[in-house]
């Protein structure tokens, strides 16, 4: 069966709400999300993102292999269950939410991971949904997931905004910072260059 999650602008009225997160209320909410299954609604969740309601990112996905559906944003992300929609945890994000990237993994080389990507630090989620490692202090300004390659991921890391990117590899069982080098934006002129 393929699962989706989309966000919504309003709670549909004829599908089940099977999950109130962050104090959330059907009065008072700031996402809505509704779950399907082969295309059909299953069931709704509705968000309450608190005084981190203004941080802009908000991101969701299906993963598969934990059996859950993740949401982020604000300064946390949430994993509820997909067949069901109850909760199985969250992970707080202190530096406030960037990005979802969902890894397969490779067998023998790479672990299946969720990646939390926040502003500063990424962290890894096994499917057991708990968290493996966090890197911290990445970044200053975001962190954009690339890729992942063999036992190596890629991220995008901003040092000195607007434009001062680099490119940072990662050790994938760890989080052990392997290599950064320079990735700027055209025209970019900051401490670590000019245009």
């Amino acid at each position: 069966m393929t699962w989706q999650i989309t966000r919504a602008l309003a709670p549909l009225p004829s599908l089940a709400l099977r999950a109130l997160v962050g104090g959330a209320r059907p009065d008072d909410f700031h996402d809505a999300y509704v779950v399907t299954e082969a295309g059909t609604p299953r069931w709704q969740a509705l968000v309450h993102w608190g005084k981190h309601a203004p941080v802009p990112f908000r991101e969701e996905c299906v993963w598969p292999g934990a059996g859950v559906v993740a949401i982020g944003g604000g300064a946390t992300a949430h994993f509820l269950g997909t067949a069901d929609g109850e909760p199985r945890g969250s992970l707080d994000v202190p530096d406030h939410f960037g990005h979802l990237a969902l890894d397969a993994g490779e067998p023998g080389v790479r672990a299946e991971a969720l990646y939390v990507l926040g502003w500063r630090h990424a962290y890894a989620v096994g499917p057991d949904l708990r968290t493996r490692w966090r890197a911290r202090d990445l970044a200053v300004d975001g962190i954009v997931w690339r890729t992942a390659k063999g036992p190596k991921l890629y991220l995008n890391a901003e040092m000195d905004p607007p434009g001062g990117w680099f490119e940072v590899e990662l050790e994938a069982a760890t989080g052990r910072e392997l290599t950064r080098r320079p990735d700027f934006l055209e025209g970019y002129a900051g401490i670590y260059g000019s245009a």
